[in-house]
């Protein structure tokens, strides 16, 4: 819509640890031989098995929580068998145990993928990342690791290895696996460029590298090799035999991935590189300096050819920093001249984070997820915080944050924070939910998204709201072609007024995002109203006031809020933002305007459908909320009003006396058409 320029999406390069040291186990330096995945058989003379050793049963639920990789929980019945003809029946024993929760699919066996290395943990966690399109979506994603050395033939690894059974002494012994990955250099290695999430392919190109498949056009990441940690940030050339070095951005590393054709493209682009390592630097250079000097790296933007932002660093290692210090020093000491290319805080008000520590999956995963908050987080724009009303005396600790991403072929991504205010602390560094999230949790399918039938159709009446609430259910099981098509004016299939519908509600029936069954749900709240309604709480000098307020005075807290996807959104603030109901005003729901997301008006009256993935970012409800307690016929009630804002000249009202009774009360169009009212 106008009013808004498109942002540019963020650039982030990852450059993952893949040193044989990734085979360990994560709290100690005890190896697996391998790192949890399947079998390789592609120009290989016999398949070589790169399952490792399984040391840990405390981890082999298969229902507890990130205990296992998505597409590695468990082994098929065929893969046992090849081991069995393999390596013989004793190898079994290497492999993840039976457990009281195991349910294997059929064609399965309940032994287990082994989950104890750091490269089986490293996978599932991004694996887990890049399936959360909240956390990725409109993001320039590339992907490296330390440098390896393809070998189509392969080579003994000592890293990998799997028990096995032979008719010469000794009759049973740890056998050397082959891996098509050799040692490579003291430099990175790009495995996939920068392009964004929004694209599927590359999208689908990145995921393929920790989906524990290795075949031909699949490759897999694997722990092959040393720690070349500085020379892989900023490239280092050595000079002579004696260990001395210069830096040179030439060579293989972030430093030249980000100078690459087209990767920095405009000169307000925020740029990040997330390094996970699990080690001490094996290599010629100093990571530290490697960090302050792709800060104050100067490249020009490919599109303006204006001077880029810096290239900030962020740190997680897989190490207990209280049992490598000397590690912990040195990555905390990155993340500090990484985040302003300073020793200290050049901007006390814009703090770094830190260096990020994990041995266990949790911690990884949280630590990847805030990682990409900070990254998304730098992205989004909104309106100043909304300092909950004193309404009520619990709202007052509370202060609501509405941002938003702008899309140029979709619907805006938005998001709403609360944040708790303490008397002595002051605001909490991270909010204590986003609603974005809860919607995600509750899925399109456990929404109660309701309108007004006024067509007289006799649509089924919105569940799990009382009685006297006269919404009806927005469904597809809702007789609501003539409120959506404006009642005929546009000609809709039952089929596209089906998918439309489905859509509205969060579903992914046009497959925007591939990984997830539904698509991002939580609209802008862009100059859109929020207000929160809890116990009546004015001042009326009215005995007949007094009565309502002392009825009501157990009253649920709610808020409302409205957003460009045409929704209002009651929305529960002390069950982490959960969405109790959402309602589609008939001024949004009718003249076309909410149809208007997946269509194209032209001047000449004509309408052309989008039965695709594009949708039309649109202004719907972008107006203030006001909400009161007013006399009506003689009886006090809390009424929410709404406008439409930019979305058009509507006002509507609601009763919200009751939060689980709401009842729609009556909508106007005005034929206002300039600022002065003429």
């Amino acid at each position: 819509p106008p009013l808004y320029q498109n942002s540019v999406q963020p650039n982030v390069l990852l450059l993952l640890d893949t040193s044989g040291s990734m085979t360990f186990g994560p709290e100690n330096d005890v190896t697996t031989y391998g790192d949890g995945t399947k079998p390789v058989s592609y120009n290989f003379p016999s398949p070589q098995f790169y399952y490792g050793q399984d040391l840990d049963g405390n981890n082999n639920d298969p229902q507890g929580p990130y205990n296992y990789h998505a597409d590695l929980k468990y082994i098929p019945q065929s893969e046992i068998n090849l081991i069995t003809s393999q390596q013989g029946s004793e190898a079994l024993a290497w492999l993840g145990g039976t457990h009281p929760n195991d349910d294997p699919p059929e064609g399965y066996s309940r032994y287990k993928y082994p989950n104890d290395s750091r490269l089986y943990k490293m996978k599932l966690v991004l694996n887990e990342i890049f399936s959360d399109q909240q956390l990725i979506f409109g993001l320039r994603i590339a992907l490296a690791t330390y440098d390896q050395t393809y070998l189509s033939s392969g080579i003994g690894a000592d890293w990998y290895g799997f028990w096995c059974r032979r008719t010469t002494y000794p009759y049973q012994y740890r056998e050397t696996q082959n891996l098509h990955y050799g040692t490579g250099g003291a430099r990175a290695l790009l495995r996939v460029n920068f392009d964004s999430t929004d694209n599927s392919s590359h999208l689908s190109n990145i995921l393929q590298w920790f989906d524990g498949r290795e075949e031909e056009g699949n490759p897999e990441l694997r722990g092959q090799g040393g720690t070349p940690l500085a020379a892989s940030i900023y490239g280092v050339k050595a000079a002579g035999s004696s260990g001395n070095y210069s830096w040179d951005a030439t060579q293989d590393s972030a430093v030249k991935f980000f100078k690459g054709v087209d990767a920095i493209q405009w000169r307000c682009q925020y740029n990040w590189l997330i390094v996970l390592t699990d080690g001490e630097d094996t290599d010629i250079g100093d990571p530290v300096e490697a960090a302050k000097r792709l800060y104050q790296e100067r490249i020009r933007a490919s599109r303006d050819n204006g001077w880029s932002l810096p290239i900030r660093t962020l740190v997680i290692g897989l190490i207990d920093p209280d049992e490598m210090e000397s590690l912990a020093v040195t990555l905390n000491q990155m993340a500090d001249v990484g985040w302003d290319g300073q020793v200290g805080e050049a901007d006390p008000s814009d703090p770094g984070p830190g260096a990020f520590f994990a041995t266990d999956i949790h911690s990884l995963l949280a630590h990847f997820r805030k990682i990409f908050k900070i990254i998304q987080t730098s992205q989004t724009t909104g309106g100043a915080p909304m300092v909950s009303p004193a309404r009520t005396e619990a709202g007052e600790s509370s202060i609501y944050v509405a941002s938003f991403l702008p899309q140029e072929s979709s619907q805006w991504k938005g998001h709403l924070y609360q944040y708790y205010v303490d008397e002595v602390e002051g605001l909490s560094d991270d909010p204590e939910w986003d609603a974005s999230d809860s919607l995600k949790t509750l899925g399109p399918d456990g929404r109660n998204i309701c309108t007004i039938d006024w067509a007289g159709a006799a649509s089924p009446k919105a569940q799990g709201l009382g009685n006297g609430s006269n919404f009806v259910v927005f469904s597809t099981s809702a007789f609501l072609e003539d409120e959506v098509t404006g009642s005929g004016e546009y000609v809709l299939s039952s089929g596209f007024l089906a998918k439309f519908i489905d859509w509205v509600r969060g579903s992914d029936v046009w497959n925007e995002e591939p990984i997830s069954s539904s698509r991002f749900m939580f609209a802008d709240v862009y100059h859109g109203g929020v207000t929160e309604v809890g116990v009546p709480r004015a001042n009326y000098p009215s005995q007949a006031y007094a009565a309502f307020a002392a009825d009501h005075a157990g009253r649920k807290k709610i808020l409302y809020l409205q957003g460009n996807a045409g929704l209002l959104h009651a929305i529960d603030p002390e069950d982490e933002g959960k969405e109790e109901w959402a309602f589609i005003p008939p001024n949004v729901l009718g003249n076309g305007r909410l149809l208007g997301l997946k269509a194209n008006f032209a001047n000449d009256g004509t309408v052309e459908l989008i039965n695709d993935v594009p949708s039309v970012p649109r202004y719907l409800l972008d107006g203030p909320l006001v909400a009161e307690d007013v006399l009506l016929q003689g009886e006090w009630r809390t009424v929410l009003t709404g406008c439409l804002g930019y979305g058009g000249q509507g006002i509507y009202a609601l009763d919200v006396t009751d939060p689980d009774e709401p009842v729609f009360l009556w909508a106007v169009e005005n034929n206002v058409v300039s600022p002065d009212g003429s």
